[in-house]
């Protein structure tokens, strides 16, 4: 390694992977070394040395909201001690461009040289040359815009303002309540039986599965976000005695080119998808940073033609800080129409499964949070409730949801994962973990969305796990796309799918061997989950 490459990657990691913003939302062809098969992948390609031009998250510039976020209604408000806000829209396309910066131009985004094409994700820089270069050829193209859907079709007309709108708005969420009333109790006494599975432990299985998905049904690859995760790397960080470090920061870079950074998470783990990085294509060999507290470390790591069956080990010096554990835990809720069911299980049951999580060995200092979304044309589109650690304000808030809106299949699951994931707070020092809980996949044919590969690269980035929750219906989706976009989602996070079994089952699911560890109850797979975690993070 030469020395200008070990000092921009010292430089680098001093600033640490919390501090870069760069969000991947583009597409390309990438090829591997020693002819290995092609796949599509993301913009990545930052150049390390200009790391210093990028803020930290958190600050913002005047102009550096996303533009799928311009022109849109925000509501503030507060309840039961915690911030809500409300994001409200109707519709109608403005720009096929993703999010942020400008198109051709360096000026706020990666990009420059050959030009960022639309629909690719920018990073937000705090001068007006800012961004990274993207070298004479620029970026990979991003896909072709999908045309912008009729927002209105096969949906009732929604008011534009004042009285009527106000109406419709109570009138959906009293049936909605009013329906959820009736299950609350049967909830409790007969709770939803569901299973689960783990695609990274099973890895050769799901890859499988991913091949006769995307053979079977041509049309997948427009239904869903093309992430190439067939060559992986598992990365395990452990300190000078071992042990596993959680909320160790790691950066990948080839030939002075940021390729990937992210946050380990419960066991020390990370993964890496050099598919996904249209600027890892023909490189051989990745520098390995790693940030942890006062301590650093940089290793080297050979590229193989398949990736890495077992996960890598890497050392930090220095030891794992010990000390209560702080737990963040969000709920990312469909919360349309067809799910009532789901809704008044987790309304009935959630103080049960928040004294079960609180009286676990490891106490941790425990925060929810939760974000509910529906779609363009209902009376919201996302609502997000801020973490908090009083419990009884969080369940008198979550007792107030009702079921309402939808219709024509997809949701705007893409906004509430980007909420979940973007907007939340979470702490920089806890396990963090989210469940989505929903029946629908995301609308791909909204021009100016925010794809859901973007928001999993961001989870990696902070170190989220995210546990789908696949409710009745998921698996009936034309093409199987619901079902393969929570596998995808699962696995690119190294959380779980779980899926309720009523009206499917893990065949349906295309499951092949179901974990049973522990029963088959909901709740209990929730809790067994969180139990899991909180082990991993304290041993």
């Amino acid at each position: 390694m030469s020395n200008r490459t070990l000092t921009t990657l010292t430089a680098l990691t001093a600033l640490g992977a919390g501090s870069l913003v760069a969000i991947v939302g583009c597409w390309g062809s990438s090829t591997t070394p020693d002819d290995g098969p092609a796949g599509t992948g993301g913009s990545g390609g930052d150049r390390v040395s200009d790391a210093a031009k990028v803020f930290p998250k958190g600050e913002a510039r005047e102009d550096g909201e996303l533009l799928a976020r311009a022109e849109e209604t925000y509501a503030v408000s507060e309840s039961g001690g915690f911030q809500v806000r409300t994001h409200k829209r109707a519709g109608g396309d403005r720009s096929n461009r993703a999010f942020g910066g400008e198109a051709g131009s360096s000026r706020g985004g990666i990009g420059g040289g050959g030009g960022a094409a639309p629909g690719m994700a920018l990073a937000e820089a705090d001068d007006e040359s800012g961004g990274w270069d993207g070298g004479d050829e620029g970026l990979a193209p991003a896909r072709s815009p999908r045309p912008m859907a009729d927002p209105t079709a096969g949906a009732e007309p929604m008011p534009t303002d004042g009285a009527p709108l106000r109406r419709l708005s109570e009138e959906r969420e009293r049936g909605g309540r009013d329906s959820l009333e009736k299950t609350k109790a049967q909830a409790v006494t007969a709770p939803l039986r569901a299973g689960e599975t783990d695609d990274n432990e099973a890895f050769d299985e799901y890859l499988a599965y991913r091949q006769r998905l995307q053979e079977q049904y041509p049309d997948l690859a427009q239904l869903t976000d093309p992430l190439d995760i067939t060559e992986r790397y598992i990365l395990a960080i452990a300190d000078e005695d071992g042990r596993p470090l959680p909320n160790c920061q790691v950066a990948i870079a080839a030939d002075d080119t940021l390729l990937w950074q992210g946050t380990t998470t419960s066991d020390g783990t990370m993964p890496f998808f050099p598919r996904t990085v249209a600027a890892a294509e023909g490189k051989t060999d990745f520098t390995i940073s790693l940030v942890y507290g006062d301590a650093r470390a940089v290793h080297e790591m050979k590229r193989k033609k398949h990736g890495a069956d077992d996960p890598i080990p890497f050392a930090v010096p220095g030891q794992k800080r010990d000390g209560k554990t702080a737990l963040d835990v969000l709920f990312v809720i469909d919360t349309t129409g067809s799910m009532g069911d789901e809704i008044a299980q987790i309304q009935a049951t959630l103080l049960q499964i928040t004294e079960r999580i609180e009286n676990l060995p490891e106490k941790p200092a425990l925060r929810f949070g939760m974000v509910l979304y529906r779609d363009r044309t209902d009376d919201y589109v996302t609502k997000a409730f801020s973490f908090t650690d009083d419990v009884a304000s969080f369940n008198e808030a979550l007792q107030s949801i009702g079921a309402a809106g939808g219709g024509d299949g997809p949701e705007a699951l893409n906004m509430g994962l980007y909420d979940g994931v973007e907007t939340m707070g979470w702490r920089d020092d806890a396990l963090r973990l989210a469940f989505l809980v929903a029946d629908a996949p995301p609308h791909m044919d909204y021009g100016d969305d925010v794809p859901y590969g973007a928001s999993l690269r961001s989870a990696v980035e902070k170190g989220i796990k995210i546990f789908p929750v696949a409710a009745s219906g998921l698996d009936q989706y034309p093409s199987e796309c619901g079902t393969y976009i929570y596998r995808q989602i699962a696995q690119f996070t190294q959380g779980r799918f779980i899926y309720i079994e009523y009206g499917a089952s893990a065949a349906s699911h295309g499951v092949a061997k179901p974990k049973q560890d522990g029963g088959n109850n909901l709740d209990d797979i929730v809790v067994r989950t969180v139990t899991r975690e909180l082990e991993a993070y304290v041993k």
